[in-house]
């Protein structure tokens, strides 16, 4: 619809109001109809007439009802006349903008011949107080040849419209089976009858939970004559009987209710030695004393189930004569005794509160428990546990089984002694004892291999007491039980030694470390054996030391095989190695493999790449205690591929390739990266050569004219290099893809080695010049990639180029004594620089040529521009040149 809306303010001023017309317009939602319908009625003699209504939800335009005969309408709620005999579906089809929606019901009418029966029945009372006489009237169709009906009370009739008494109380269902001339048909009620007792009766008398008896709960069904059929009951009595009087005990006012509850004393409870029955009954009190209703005499008992408080903490001493035990007193009216247990058995029951346990013989640790017992045989909780050790036994520990339905297994004993051995001791050892009747939890310790008479199961196996800093004690325990349930185990420890303790189950390997107190649960299957591992002691880490192989500084080639290993111990065995590497010098490591046991190798295959530093390798071992030690290489790894490459700037570049390359032609490793002009010379003799081939640790200079990316295929060094030297200026370049500290090169001759430093002082050779886009500076690395001029004074030399390990054995040029002075010169012109020329004085210098102080000028680089300062020595007639 459409609706208007007005607003009126009232305020110290006055009044106004404002009115919207035609402000909020609702539509009809645009849903479907919902259809349904019943007819009524839907079975009959022909002709059968039948009005149908109809049920719609939302919104509808229109509406056709199909009948089953041929027969339709459009009206929402028609009558329809069925003219022959027949069953019919009926549909209903309703529709709006929004769709359409149909119902049908198959079968729905039934149209009978004339000669037909249908049963139909009605009946007066429905509800009344046993015995109650119920009138049924036959209202069935058609032509009837016989009738019979079902009381179910047991009770028939054929007559049309029968009278029934029911004798007793209960719901009943009736049933009228009708015969004619062409067929038979039924009708059934189910129930149909309500029948009330006019006595009430007791349906149950329950003793109270939780408390000290003295008490039931009793329940009774009301009279018939109190709400169903009538409310003339006006209040209810409880009689209990008391040696054969019956005594009024508890009165209640008739309410209606479906049911009455009374808490009722008793006169006493049943206990063990028998039933003490209590007998009830209860009567319905009407407005005339005369008439009243007597419930039949039910009984039941009441039981104190309280049991009496858990006695005090449990005091132990050992004595002289024994284990003096002393507890908490109870202080109850209906306390009896004591229940004195030790290791789950009674071994006194007394009224007195203390006791002293005289037997203190064999080798089982005592835990001592005590309940209270009342009069009617409640027993308490235990107090908690106390335990004396009465033992010589130097540590232990009870392992204890419990499971959900109560099975347990308490006192299972591992442990140490200074007698005992590790075969089987009759001081120490127990035996298990046969599982029990019924359903039973075991633990075990298994040891089949001492082959003993009475069995190989132990309830107590001790070992020698020893030092477990760097050995272990080893225990095989079983657990199994004949049910399945839930099993939780507990460990109680006394004077163990501060070591690690680990239970390991050897099914699946899992392991945890356990202390005093922990427990454990799981699921346990019936008859299943579950084998766990005690072990205890062992706090020395393993020892471990790196082979070389595993030491850098080494470089590794691709996809070759590289072995590491390693040197490792442990006294009490190995239960794990771990390897790992790291690509950032130690930050982080990826691991390689681990194992279970002793390993002290690995093949390791060398990852693929171009080149790459900062490899570190990692071991890490741990025993079976859990103690761990661990070790990395004290130096980085190198890995370098067989394809390497370097950019080259533009211009004079003297360089060289770090690599045996596979071609060793110039033109097939430089000229196939440069697409412009390049040259490239050696030097042979003290001279440049036009050099076309590469060499490894030959240095040359490369000519080009744009900036380049060179590669080169070949084979990396993965050890020392050493080459020979002529007399004279060397163009060299470092032979490994990682850096060379100058003061870690070798020179040997006549089989006798210096280190640089001592090989200028004693004059084998006088030093190494590097150059860049400015010209030459003295070097103090040589990179990869890059040549160098070095200068040798002697024949038959020889220089190794070793895996990056720097030395600082030698004397320094600079600063030997404190008389020296030196200037050091720089000449500069546009686009080139000398930086090498320094002049000075040293105490122990000479006027002549001194390789520990003097040195020679490089040649002059091919090309452009360059600058060259020097001092000029011809008188000295070095080989190395007169600059």
């Amino acid at each position: 619809g459409i609706y208007s809306v007005s607003l009126t303010v009232t305020g110290p001023g006055g009044e106004d109001t404002a009115i919207e017309t035609d402000l909020i317009t609702v539509t009809s939602p645009s849903l479907p109809p919902i259809v349904s319908f019943v007819g009524e009625p839907t079975a009959g003699l022909v002709p059968l007439t039948v009005s149908f209504t109809s049920t719609i939800l939302n919104s509808i335009d229109s509406v056709l009802w199909s009948f089953g005969d041929g027969g339709s309408s459009s009206d929402l709620d028609p009558t329809h006349t069925y003219e022959t005999v027949g069953t019919y579906t009926v549909s209903l089809t309703g529709h709006n903008q929004y769709g359409t929606d149909i119902a049908t019901l198959g079968s729905y009418i039934s149209v009978l011949t004339p000669e037909a029966v249908m049963a139909d029945f009605s009946a007066a009372p429905l509800l009344g107080v046993a015995p109650l006489t119920v009138s049924f009237t036959n209202g069935s169709i058609g032509t009837l040849d016989s009738v019979r009906w079902n009381f179910s009370d047991g009770g028939t009739s054929t007559q049309l419209s029968p009278f029934h008494t029911f004798e007793g109380p209960g719901v009943y269902d009736v049933t009228m089976m009708v015969h004619g001339p062409v067929n038979s048909d039924t009708s059934s009620q189910e129930d149909f009858i309500d029948v009330y007792d006019e006595r009430p009766i007791i349906t149950s008398i329950e003793d109270i939970p939780n408390d000290q008896g003295g008490q039931v709960l009793l329940r009774w069904d009301p009279s018939g004559w109190d709400g169903p059929v009538g409310t003339t009951v006006t209040q209810y009595a409880l009689w209990e009987d008391y040696s054969g009087e019956w005594i009024s005990v508890n009165t209640a006012m008739a309410n209606q209710s479906d049911s009455y509850a009374f808490l009722a004393s008793t006169f006493g409870d049943s206990t063990s030695d028998g039933v003490h029955w209590s007998s009830f009954k209860v009567i319905a009190h009407t407005a005339d004393p005369g008439v009243f209703y007597e419930s039949p005499v039910d009984s039941g008992y009441s039981v104190d189930n309280v049991p009496p408080q858990t006695p005090g903490t449990v005091l132990a001493n050992l004595g002289g004569t024994g284990v003096e035990l002393e507890w908490g007193e109870v202080d109850e009216n209906n306390f009896m005794y004591y229940n004195l247990y030790r290791n789950g058995e009674i071994i006194a029951q007394l009224v007195d509160y203390v006791y002293t346990d005289l037997y203190t013989g064999g080798q089982v640790p005592h835990y001592y428990r005590v309940t209270a017992v009342d009069d009617v045989g409640n027993e308490s909780d235990p107090t908690p546990e106390t335990m004396v050790n009465t033992t010589d036994l130097s540590w232990f520990i009870n392992i204890r089984g419990i499971m959900m339905g109560g099975e347990s297994d308490l006192f299972n004993f591992i442990g140490a002694a200074d007698e005992a051995t590790a075969g089987f001791d009759e001081s120490f050892d127990i035996f298990e004892p046969p599982a029990s009747p019924g359903s039973f939890l075991s633990v075990y310790f298994p040891h089949p291999d001492w082959e003993l008479e009475l069995g190989d199961l132990f309830a107590q196996d001790i070992r020698q007491n020893i030092d477990l800093s760097d050995t272990m004690h080893v225990w095989d325990v079983d657990l199994t039980a004949n049910v399945s349930d839930s099993a939780v185990f507990l460990f109680d420890m006394v004077d163990v030694p501060n070591v690690p303790i680990m239970i390991e189950h050897l099914q699946s390997g899992e392991r945890a470390y356990i202390s005093d107190s922990t427990w454990f649960g799981f699921n346990m299957m019936q008859d299943s054996v579950y084998s766990f591992r005690i072990s205890i002691g062992d706090t020395t880490s393993p020892t471990l030391a790196l082979d070389d192989n595993t030491n850098g500084p080494q470089i590794l080639l691709s996809d070759s095989t590289h072995i590491f290993s390693w040197i490792l111990d442990d006294g009490n065995g190995l239960d794990s190695v771990y390897t790992y590497f790291s690509r950032d010098s130690g930050e982080t490591f990826e691991m390689i493999s681990g194992w279970d046991g002793h390993v002290d190798t690995l093949a390791w295959v060398v990852p693929d790449t171009t080149v790459s530093y900062g490899y570190v390798f990692y071991v890490e071992a741990r025993d079976y205690a859990g103690n761990w030690v661990y070790d990395m290489s004290d130096h980085v790894f190198a890995i370098a591929g067989d394809s390497l490459s370097t950019f080259v700037g533009s211009g004079w570049n003297l360089w060289g390739t770090p690599m045996v390359p596979y071609n060793g032609q110039m033109d097939e490793n430089v000229g196939d990266d440069i697409d412009g002009y390049w040259y490239t010379y050696g030097f042979t003799d003290n001279g440049y050569t036009f050099d076309s081939t590469l060499a490894l640790g030959h240095g040359y200079w490369l000519g080009i004219m744009e900036n380049a990316d060179i590669d080169v295929l070949g084979t990396p060094l993965d050890h020392p290099h050493t080459a020979p030297l002529t007399i004279g200026w060397n163009m060299v370049s470092n032979p490994l893809v990682l850096d060379i500290v100058v003061d870690s090169l070798v020179y040997t001759k006549d089989s006798e080695s210096k280190v640089y430093a001592d090989a200028v002082t004693d004059g084998w050779v006088n030093t190494i010049y590097g150059h860049d886009s400015l010209g030459y500076s003295m070097s103090d690395v040589l990179k990869p990639w890059e040549g160098y001029w070095m200068s040798v004074l002697d024949t038959g030399i020889t220089v190794t180029y070793p895996i990056h390990q720097s030395v600082s054995d030698g004397e320094d040029r600079q600063g030997r004594d404190e008389s020296s002075w030196m200037i050091s010169f720089e000449a500069t012109i546009e686009g080139a620089v000398d930086r090498t020329a320094i002049i000075g004085v040293a105490a122990d210098a000479t006027d002549g040529f001194d390789a520990m102080y003097d040195i020679a000028k490089a040649p002059n680089p091919p090309g452009g521009d360059f600058v060259a300062m020097a001092t000029h020595h011809p008188d000295w007639e070095s080989v190395l040149g007169d600059r």
